[in-house]
């Protein structure tokens, strides 16, 4: 249900709905702020209302950044995901409209990092894309499937199994 107050010469609307944060609006004209408020609640109705600041989440490089900003900082080593979620932002593949985004766009992107740097460094990325993909559509309630999850990840290879000289077993003891 909306509430409107008459602030000096300006109309203050808010919408409380259960299981969404409070939305807020001021107009100039009060038939304005009725027209907004019935649209937000037939959005909210529907289940097509996104809050502003997730509306604007239309491009993989625009959802890597709400990821930054509210999921890698909170984890311990935000400091090297951040740096990893820049750089994935400059590549080409941060530019292509979520709606489009297919599972053929995150395979070039594989294979052209792939050219760049180690197996390793490739699949770290490629679960970050993946987990924000879930993020947006589980708790952002964005409409975009998790095509990140149906790409083949690159093996990383076998570690080094090295043995102990004789020297090195008395200098380690």
């Amino acid at each position: 249900m909306a509430t409107f107050r008459k602030r000096k010469n300006r109309w203050d609307v808010q919408i409380r709905r259960s299981g969404y944060p409070l939305i807020c609006k001021t107009f100039s004209h009060k038939t304005d702020a009725q027209k907004w408020a019935v649209e937000t609640e037939r959005q909210i109705d529907v289940g097509e209302y996104a809050p502003a600041d997730l509306a604007n989440l239309d491009t993989l490089g625009a959802l890597l950044a709400q990821y930054g900003a509210a999921i890698s900082i909170k984890k311990r080593g935000h400091e090297a995901e951040t740096l990893r979620l820049t750089k994935m932002r400059r590549h080409t593949i941060s530019a292509l409209p979520l709606g489009k985004l297919k599972s053929f766009h995150i395979a070039q992107y594989r294979d052209d990092r792939l050219q760049q740097v180690s197996p390793a460094t490739v699949k770290k990325e490629l679960q970050l894309i993946s987990h924000a993909l879930d993020i947006g559509r589980r708790e952002w309630g964005l409409n975009i499937k998790n095509v990140a999850a149906d790409v083949a990840k690159p093996k990383e290879p076998t570690g080094r199994e090295r043995r102990l000289e004789e020297d090195e077993e008395y200098l380690l003891l």
